[in-house]
Formats: structure tokens, sequence, C-alpha cells
């Protein structure tokens, strides 16, 4: 009959062993076909988060580029109406400089904005790299 193993044949042993081996290999190889499926997930969602970071970068190198013509109109503005002397109590004074300057907020507003965004993006990215 052969050799004996813990009361079996030899060849249903055998046969154990190899299922068993199978089976190990079988749930190894979907383990590793998870974790792959999770890091293609991670990746996407990675790769999308530079995108919305240079999307919110083009954004803010846009509105600088607009600006910069509003800024050197502004000083334009400001040598002509300090050459003319306009008393601080002038209200046409006031007014005329808060639409001036009313671009240069705007412009420091979308760069907080744009720099909270960018700042959400970055803890994102980190928590996705496990950091």
């Amino acid at each position: 009959m052969g050799i004996v193993i813990t009361g079996l044949a030899a060849p249903v042993a055998l046969a154990a062993v190899a299922l068993i081996g199978y089976l190990v290999g079988h749930r190894q190889r979907q383990t590793r076909a998870n974790e792959m499926l999770q890091l293609t997930s991670k990746l996407d969602h990675a790769n999308a988060l530079i995108a919305q970071v240079e999307s919110v970068s083009d954004q803010l190198r846009r509105s600088m580029a607009t600006h910069h013509s509003t800024v050197t109109h502004c000083r334009e503005q400001i040598q002509i109406l300090s050459e003319r002397h306009h008393s601080d109590t002038d209200p046409a004074h006031h007014m005329h400089l808060q639409e001036v300057l009313g671009p240069a907020k705007r412009l420091s507003d979308d760069i907080a904005h744009a720099y909270d965004e960018l700042r959400q993006h970055s803890r994102s990215l980190q928590r996705l790299r496990g950091k």
C-alpha cells in the first residue's frame, strides 16, 4: 500500500498538501490584486488632486497677469492725484482711489482663496502618501 502519513495514504496526503498550497496561493494572489486595486484608486485620486492644484495655479497666474495692468494704472493715478495735491477730505478723491484699488482687493482675495485651496490639496496628497 505504500507510505501512510497520519492514517492517510501518501497520494491522498500529497493531494491534501497540494490543495492547501493552492488555496494559500490563491488567497495571496487575491490579496495582491486587492492591494493593486487600492493603489490604483489612490493614484487616480492623487492625479485628480494634482489636476485641481494645477487648475488653481493656472487661475492664479491668469489673475496675476490681468492684475498687472491694473497695478500700473493705479500707480499712474496715485502719481496724478499726488501731483494735484488733493485734500484728504475730498470725497471724490476717496471714491476714485477706492475704484482704482478695488481690483487689488479682489486679487488679494483671490490669492488668499487659492492659497487655502492649495493648502487643502496639499494635505490631501500628504494623507494619500501616508505621512
